[in-house]
């Protein structure tokens, strides 16, 4: 069975153009389900719908989300009908399955006054503090995943135009702008840390980690969470509640959701609507907070 999940990533990969945190996302599922299968029946057990059943039950005894467990139903599901397709197996396994149905979750936000106490919190007098305060302006500014910030490259930024290219799921590339706060702090972090932190020359990633490499998404991750501590925020805060809070912030002042929709580079207008629905239950919760007869 490992040796058919390489075989499906390397298809994902090269003729889907799946991002590498895609496919490794589709990988850790179905590794996830082939130690299960080989604990239960062995390497060459058949494998059966009831055996596909199981599993995904046994991670939502275990406490796992719904949308987690369609996630991995997800990838179940598109593995064997690529094996199907390929004439590996005689019948679908996973063909019967339906995803579980799960409430949708409104993305979790910050305020904007949160926000700035975050990106306050990173000092500007040291080569790795200028780096995470340009880091994290730009994923504000800009509404970045966290994939698409590491992803960055020097060429990607044209600060004459306060532009970046960005490359999105699936490969596509879009043009986002970024405000003049985000553009000084790149031109700081580009004069002053960069240099210092750029042990290879040849290195063409915008962000670097301490040893010059490109930074990762954990490291990402680690600045933001560390800066959201400092700032006294004790709920979870990462890139992508950065993200959300991007498109929150847009839609309170005004923007139209289809400009949000490109400037987020989503595919459907519908996944950008979802954040209108943020804001309306923001706004009854303040009216019934506020008015003495709510």
């Amino acid at each position: 069975m490992f040796r058919q999940i390489d075989r499906f990533l390397t298809h994902l990969g090269i003729e889907k153009g799946l991002s590498r945190a895609t496919l490794s996302a589709y990988s850790s599922d179905l590794a996830q389900f082939a130690r299960f299968q080989m604990e239960r029946k062995g390497e060459r057990g058949l494998i059966e719908t009831v055996d596909l059943v199981d599993f995904l039950a046994g991670l939502r005894t275990a406490g796992l989300e719904g949308t987690s467990v369609g996630r991995k139903l997800s990838a179940l599901r598109s593995f064997f009908s690529f094996l199907a397709r390929e004439h590996l197996i005689e019948t679908n396994p996973a063909k019967m399955l339906s995803p579980p149905r799960s409430g949708r979750h409104l993305p979790e936000v910050l305020g904007e006054e949160e926000v700035n106490a975050i990106l306050a919190r990173c000092p500007t007098d040291n080569p790795l503090g200028t780096r995470n305060r340009a880091l994290l302006e730009t994923l504000y500014s800009c509404g970045l995943r966290v994939s698409e910030a590491c992803g960055l490259d020097l060429a990607d930024l044209d600060l004459e135009n306060s532009l970046v290219r960005v490359r999105g799921k699936g490969n596509k590339e879009r043009l986002v702008p970024f405000g003049q706060v985000a553009e000084g702090l790149l031109e700081l972090y580009l004069s002053t840390a960069r240099p210092v932190l750029a042990t290879k020359p040849s290195q063409q990633a915008l962000f670097l980690n301490a040893r010059g490499g490109r930074l990762s998404r954990v490291g990402c991750f680690l600045v933001i969470r560390k800066a959201a501590l400092l700032a006294g925020i004790d709920h979870r805060v990462s890139p992508h509640v950065l993200r959300h809070s991007f498109a929150s912030h847009l839609l309170n002042r005004g923007a139209d959701v289809r400009f949000v929709q490109e400037l987020l580079g989503h595919a459907s207008v519908a996944t950008t609507v979802i954040y209108t629905h943020l804001n309306a239950e923001k706004l009854f919760a303040d009216y019934r907070r506020y008015h003495p007869r709510a």
